[in-house]
């Protein structure tokens, strides 16, 4: 298997238990290292994770430095999250809003994650009863959070970003796990009891969903080492995979975790999912393969959308706006 520059170093670093001495470490070419981290918004896992590893004595001091600094950017970020998520929290609390962190925040708040620095968060997502919606977004309102826009018209999965200028993180509220889909469950209420049910297999799910759905990997026949590691934290808790549904959609999930060599779990009837695991590999062999499946993966995205972002754009007047003037 051919890895992408720097990314069989990676793999190595972050996911593998096999102890590497001096010599392993001579050999990485940083550069690739580098890039391939940033491409997966994972320089501050490798910091962590080899720091924890006992590896930091091996590594050239300019690239070290690198990675310590992004390191503490990013946990002094993330503990000025955990200080808006808490706010939040305590709003939603007290006013009996029925709600789920998603994403990051989850993994931060659930305790799963015990070093603030090692996860690079973008915003803060929080699952709502669909019932409370409404009040939910008003009482974001009195934190001074406001959005640009809403989609209106078709059932996104979240509702516009909220922001505040006082404040680093924006906020999505969810009505849905997935944009459009039944795939994970029926109804919106249902997440709540699967949640308090099994938190751990109601993670999973919602990680390999999310990106097989809403990032396209499933049409893309494409993964993130950053999605990987979220898999392999709940592994790391002692999740088991038995615990998850073994069929589609997950399948598709594991062949390609499979392939990149961080899990090693049994698919049955492999050979039923040959043209997907072979569309996988060689995106990852073959450049010019990669190029075009891109290109009309693109394409095919492009068109799903346009409905939508039409439909937003003759009707919704914010949503038109935003998207006028949005570099203005």
């Amino acid at each position: 298997m051919i890895h992408f520059k720097g990314e069989k170093n990676l793999i190595d670093l972050v996911f593998k238990k096999k102890k590497l001495g001096a010599e392993y470490f001579n050999k990485i070419n940083y550069d690739y290292l580098t890039i391939n981290c940033s491409s997966n918004l994972m320089l501050p896992t490798l910091y962590y994770e080899l720091n924890k590893k006992d590896y930091l004595k091996y590594l050239p001091s300019e690239f070290l430095n690198f990675i310590h600094e992004i390191y503490i950017i990013n946990k002094n970020r993330n503990n000025q999250l955990m200080t808006e998520v808490k706010q939040i929290k305590k709003v939603f609390d007290d006013n009996h809003i029925n709600h789920i962190f998603l994403k990051g925040s989850e993994f931060i708040l659930s305790g799963l994650i015990k070093d603030y620095g090692l996860r690079m968060i973008g915003d803060i997502d929080i699952l709502v009863s669909e019932n409370q919606i409404n009040k939910s977004i008003a009482l974001i309102k009195k934190l001074k959070y406001r959005s640009k826009y809403d989609f209106k018209y078709f059932n996104h999965r979240h509702l516009g970003r909220l922001i505040n200028p006082n404040k680093i993180f924006a906020v999505e509220i969810h009505k849905n796990i997935l944009n459009d889909r039944n795939i994970f469950l029926k109804k919106n209420d249902d997440y709540f009891s699967v949640y308090k049910e099994n938190y751990l297999a109601f993670y999973a799910k919602k990680i390999i969903l999310n990106h097989l759905y809403n990032d396209y990997g499933l049409i893309r026949a494409k993964i993130n080492l950053k999605v990987l590691y979220d898999f392999h934290i709940l592994l790391e808790t002692g999740y088991k995979i038995k615990q998850l549904e073994t069929k589609k959609p997950f399948i598709y999930f594991f062949i390609m975790s499979n392939i990149m060599d961080t899990t090693n779990i049994e698919i049955n009837n492999i050979r039923k999912y040959w043209f997907f695991k072979n569309r996988f590999i060689m995106k990852r062999k073959i450049r010019l393969f990669y190029v075009i499946d891109e290109f009309v993966c693109d394409v095919i995205i492009y068109i799903k959308k346009i409905p939508m972002k039409l439909t937003e754009f003759i009707f919704n007047k914010d949503y038109r706006e935003h998207k006028i003037f949005k570099n203005v």
